[in-house]
């Protein structure tokens, strides 16, 4: 496990975990959250920033009873795309 480093992020310096690294791409900052519906299993990505975040940018969803997974983009602009292969792959493990 590599150790904690420090990161300066909207004016502040705070500690960076592991997972929190693995999903600082580029300049920005994103966050997986995993949600349930009464439909399906949900995992959702957000860029927070540094700056002003974007708010949720990918979903990826799989049915209930369903083997599939579908992943629909919410973005104005141009994705990077580790950012959109690291949520994939996140998505196969999880969901």
């Amino acid at each position: 496990m590599r150790p904690h480093r420090l990161v300066h992020a909207c004016g502040k310096l705070s500690l960076m975990t592991p997972e929190a690294e693995r999903w600082h791409i580029g300049e920005r900052f994103y966050v997986v959250t995993f949600a349930s519906t009464p439909d399906s299993l949900d995992l959702e990505l957000y860029d927070v920033g540094p700056a002003v975040g974007r708010g949720t940018i990918a979903i990826a969803s799989r049915p209930d009873g369903g083997e599939a997974i579908n992943v629909r983009l919410f973005s104005d602009g141009p994705l990077p795309i580790e950012v959109v292969e690291q949520f994939v792959a996140e998505a196969r493990v999880r969901l």
